[in-house]
């Protein structure tokens, strides 16, 4: 598994920096690059929320777009990491899903499901990530 401090590029080459900084700040709330946004739970889980140009979603094709600009998806990009940047991503999938993932975020989610990934997210205990 990739940590986030390793990680310097996603697939489609756009560099992490950004949201390195915003998950090393470990604040409950956070804006991405004008693509959406993270949410940092007391347990230290977070989860990104992505719909942005570029994206797993509906916008994956669309230009990335500047600060300023509303932008709308009906499916979203998750990925979920831990306090310490471990990636559970695939791991919540497991648990939802009942399948394997093989990435490091989810692509495609609808609202039902990202529901289901929030829930888990927030649900999860920092010892069970150390079994």
């Amino acid at each position: 598994m990739i940590s986030r401090t390793t990680l310097e590029k996603n697939e489609r080459g756009m560099i992490l920096n950004e949201e390195r900084e915003i998950m090393e700040k470990q604040k409950a709330f956070g804006i991405t690059m004008a693509k959406g946004f993270h949410l940092t739970f007391p347990n230290g889980y977070t989860i990104s929320t992505q719909f942005g140009g570029g994206n797993y979603c509906e916008n994956k094709n669309t230009e990335i777009a500047r600060p300023g600009v509303d932008i709308f998806s009906n499916n979203v990009e998750i990925g979920i990491w831990d306090k310490d940047g471990k990636w559970v991503t695939g791991k919540a999938h497991k648990a939802i899903m009942g399948k394997e993932l093989g990435d490091l975020v989810d692509g495609w989610v609808g609202i039902t499901n990202w529901k289901k990934y929030l829930d888990w997210t927030a649900s999860r205990k920092k010892q069970r990530e150390n079994k």
